[in-house]
């Protein structure tokens, strides 16, 4: 089975549902969590379903650096995006390493345009 869904996870619901209407207005198929433990739930079930994660950085239990680390241990084959409401500038020193490190492919910046968003989906989709 090819993998073809995206996971959203991100602490605030509204933003998961409003994130998850407009990829699937352009066609993609999405599921959302709220949780990092939630997210690793669903992937650990069907390890090869999910293709792409995006998710929040900053959320209480589990952060999304942690969540995607986890996550790529369970599939390593998954593109993921990192999203942050943290400003570039205020950043900690670690943060520009995190594509380095091999936890993300992207860091995407909140608030985001929906082009944007789109346009980064659909690249994690496609082969290098």
């Amino acid at each position: 089975m090819t993998a073809s869904r995206i996971l959203i996870v991100d602490d605030e619901r509204f933003l998961c549902s409003s994130l998850a209407r407009l990829l699937r207005k352009h066609g993609f198929t999405v599921e959302t969590a709220t949780s990092g433990t939630a997210a690793i739930a669903l992937v650990g079930a069907e390890p090869t379903a999910f293709a792409v994660v995006l998710v929040d950085l900053h959320m209480p239990q589990m952060g999304g650096e942690e969540t995607a680390e986890t996550l790529k241990r369970i599939a390593p084959h998954l593109k993921i995006a990192i999203m942050t409401g943290v400003s570039p500038d205020l950043l900690p020193n670690g943060m520009p390493d995190i594509k380095d490190v091999g936890v993300a492919d992207v860091l995407l910046f909140k608030p985001f345009e929906q082009g944007l968003i789109v346009q980064t989906v659909t690249a994690l989709f496609t082969p290098p």
